[in-house]
């Protein structure tokens, strides 16, 4: 966005250049000329434009005592400052030519991380050899400026208010995710044909690396699609989208006590995860395939959490319930959300 405006800006500059007898009687001949326009220096060049520096969006401590913030190009490399709000430290890192747009604290303020792309000079190598290009996440103790870099990885996220994990995802096995769809029914086959099958599916998971930053202990969960820590940091549930379907499903570990629960499983795909504000229930998409159809049918998973009980799941299957609307189906292109007291859960139909 921001190179598209500075192009604009060039190009109306340009066309006044042309249109203006009067600017045109002004206009420098010469390069000498060019230089002396101002009175001082030289005139601003495309090349000048280009390598101007702006700051990304600061970013500043739950404790108030640190600021990160990205500084970038219009056309280059760009930098991750970490810097103390009342003292001199900073930290410096290399973003590469697109990345730390995304600088996180931890909540207890003793971790900052965010992702780095590579460089110019790499993505233009990457790019002649037709490779994927794809991120790194840097973790920084705030308390030495030490940093762990973790290759390869396209999200990552914090434990929410506890701020004792650090959550990274992997790319897939082809570098990036692929799209899911949303259902559409299929054209009516001809006499005797076949209904159209569902949407060939590729598996979506891949390895979720769980750090605890105080120890630096890592366990890793394989075929992971989706995850989402709720608020509170109380727990991590993740989505399961594995080869063949197989072992497809929600999941659920509590992070104080290490107890995973296999919430929703089955021969599906689980997308849309979402939490309530208060961490005490998750929604997410079941879609399964029709033949009927030519993309998958969705139903709801509900989930909601007691205290220390045991979770509690409903399923809600729309081609069960002769009170939804005919001819209309859950929507993938929304997230459920649940009410507030846990009443109801909105979805979206089509």
């Amino acid at each position: 966005m921001r190179r598209t405006r500075l192009f604009v800006v060039v190009a109306i500059g340009l066309a006044l250049v042309l249109v203006s007898p009067a600017l045109r009687a002004s206009a420098p001949q010469n390069p000498a000329q060019a230089q002396t326009l101002t009175g001082k220096g030289k005139a601003i060049t495309i090349q000048d434009i280009l390598t101007w520096k702006t700051m990304g969006v600061a970013v500043v401590s739950n404790d108030g005592k640190w600021l990160a913030y990205r500084v970038g190009q219009t056309e280059g490399d760009a930098e991750v400052f970490i810097r103390e709000t009342r003292g001199d430290k900073e930290f410096k890192f290399g973003a590469g030519e697109t990345g730390g747009n995304d600088v996180a604290f931890s909540d207890d303020s003793k971790f900052a991380a965010f992702s780095a792309s590579p460089t110019k000079k790499e993505g233009e190598a990457l790019k002649k050899q037709r490779r994927p290009s794809q991120n790194k996440v840097l973790l920084v103790d705030l308390a030495t400026g030490k940093e762990t870099v973790f290759e390869k990885m396209r999200r990552f996220a914090f434990s929410g208010e506890s701020g004792r994990y650090l959550a990274l995802h992997k790319y897939g096995a082809d570098g990036a995710p692929s799209a899911g769809g949303g259902p559409a029914p299929a054209a009516a086959p001809p006499s005797g044909a076949p209904a159209a099958s569902g949407a060939s599916d590729r598996p979506k998971g891949s390895d979720l690396i769980l750090r605890e930053l105080a120890a630096g202990i890592e366990l890793n969960v394989g075929n992971v699609s989706e995850f989402a820590f709720d608020r509170p940091g109380r727990r991590l549930a993740w989505v399961v989208d594995a080869a063949d379907k197989s072992g497809n499903g929600v999941a659920v570990r509590e992070l104080e006590s290490g107890v995973v629960r296999s919430l929703d499983t089955d021969k599906a795909n689980y997308e849309r995860l979402s939490w309530t504000e208060k961490g005490d229930a998750l929604a997410v998409l079941k879609g399964k395939e029709d033949k009927a159809y030519q993309d998958k049918l969705y139903s709801l998973v509900g989930v909601t959490f007691s205290g220390s009980g045991t979770p509690q799941t409903v399923v809600f299957d729309p081609t069960t319930d002769k009170g939804f609307p005919e001819g209309m189906t859950i929507s993938v292109n929304r997230t459920p959300v649940w009410q507030q007291d846990l009443s109801a859960v909105l979805v979206g139909i089509q």
